[in-house]
């Protein structure tokens, strides 16, 4: 038996200077930033119309409906998911957490928005999706939410084990998404941001997801779902799944069901 001690391995992980240092990096300051004018804002895309055409199906809560004020008392984090999402529910949500609302026109350009704020209008936060129990030709499968035509692109089938994998709650059975029928991944294109806010970009794109988060939460809470957000996830196994390229990073995941 080894009789040496453990030490502790030195970690800018655990590094509270290395934070400082961020964020004092990553400040949106006069000296460092032009944010003034617009060069590109969300442009027209003739996307093809992706694998799954999406759709609102009008009211179809199972009781009687929800003022703001009682979603917002009602609404929790729970892990306690029962397959209680269909498929209407399930594209309901999506069109009212995260498509487009209206349009209009700043400085001659065309401007589209959404249901959140985002820095620039530049909504770089795509959202990708694992589902199951939805319909047998959407069982365990990983998709890409297409918000200029509200379509599912198909990206790969992956099992149940393979998404347990990618969260540290999970990959030791601490908890588990076997009952979920959902499994969102907010997945950011830093260079996008970049290019117009610097460092600055890093924060902006964590805000971006976290706005978009708590709409799915809301949404969730009318349909009477269980839902989990989640910030434990192992980012080179998230990025490998879901197929992301340099210029991706996942910052957000969330469950319901």
């Amino acid at each position: 038996m080894n009789s040496k001690k453990w030490k502790k391995i030195s970690s800018s992980f655990r590094d509270w200077n290395s934070i400082k240092e961020f964020h004092a990096g990553s400040m949106h300051l006069i000296s460092n930033l032009s944010a003034n004018g617009i060069k590109s804002i969300d442009p027209e895309i003739k996307d093809k119309v992706g694998d799954i055409k999406l759709k609102r199906f009008g009211d179809i809560q199972n009781n009687k409906t929800l003022s703001l004020n009682e979603i917002l008392l009602k609404r929790r984090t729970s892990w306690n998911f029962k397959f209680n999402l269909d498929y209407k529910k399930f594209s309901n949500i999506l069109l009212d957490s995260f498509a487009q609302t209206d349009s209009i026109i700043f400085k001659g350009q065309k401007v589209n928005l959404r249901a959140y704020p985002s820095a620039g209008a530049l909504y770089s936060v795509d959202v990708y999706i694992w589902t199951q129990h939805l319909g047998s030709n959407m069982e365990q499968k990983i998709w890409k939410l297409q918000l200029s035509n509200n379509s599912l692109i198909f990206i790969k089938k992956a099992a149940l084990a393979e998404i347990e994998e990618l969260t540290s709650t999970t990959k030791f059975n601490v908890q588990t998404f076997k009952k979920a029928n959902v499994v969102f991944f907010f997945v950011s294109n830093l260079k996008l941001l970049f290019k117009k806010y610097g460092r600055l970009a890093y924060r902006l794109a964590f805000l971006e997801s976290g706005h978009m988060c708590e709409n799915l939460y809301l949404n969730s809470t009318k349909y009477d779902l269980s839902m989990v957000a989640l910030g434990g996830f192992y980012d080179h196994l998230v990025e490998d799944t879901l197929k992301l390229t340099d210029d991706q990073i996942c910052t957000y995941m969330a469950a319901i069901g």
